[in-house]
């Protein structure tokens, strides 16, 4: 019978999320595999990056469900679908050249970012997000979640209890914020 043991989804997901980010991943608490009704794997205690206070990007959550691809299962991968981030403290450290994610991060995302930007301004109506390449995880959801913005100056602005669904606009998916 085929199985894909919990380490090995556990140590994939690490790797996953360690080369999407560019930053070291630690998944320090239990997990735990479901396969219906979706095939998630849940994860708590999840450190991605530098810890809390130390001016660089850095995320702690206590929980973290991890929808993988059926798919990519049939063929002994482990592909990250969906992220669900529950109670979540996230810093985001502004450089010297203005940017708030870590370079693997900045340029994973900003070229997408740029692009949606463009197809807002040309045709704010009805934006054609078509050339965005699409990502993998079509959403990151966020609950509880509290985010630190630190300046270059050392000034810290705080964002609490925030509730957010994150799409990627190649996905064709939405951002609501609550």
């Amino acid at each position: 019978p085929y199985v894909l043991a919990n380490s090995r989804i556990r140590d994939s997901i690490r790797t996953e999320l360690s080369q999407l980010t560019g930053l070291p991943v630690a998944l320090t608490g239990n997990s735990s595999v479901s396969v219906l009704p979706a095939f998630v794997a849940s994860i708590s205690d999840v450190e991605i990056g530098a810890p809390p206070g130390s001016g660089q990007f850095g995320a702690r959550a206590k929980t973290v469900a991890v929808e993988l691809s059926w798919l990519a299962a049939l063929s002994r991968r482990v592909e990250i679908k969906a992220l669900k981030i529950d109670t979540a403290e996230i810093e985001l450290a502004e450089d010297s050249s203005g940017y708030w994610f870590p370079d693997a991060l900045e340029e994973r995302i900003s070229p997408g970012i740029a692009m949606a930007r463009k197809a807002l301004s040309d045709n704010p109506e009805s934006p054609d997000f078509s050339a965005i390449a699409d990502w993998n995880i079509r959403n990151v959801a966020l609950t509880n979640t509290r985010i630190r913005l630190v300046g270059k100056s050392g000034d810290v602005n705080s964002i609490s209890d925030l509730n957010a669904e994150l799409g990627w606009p190649g996905n064709n998916m939405p951002v609501l914020l609550s």
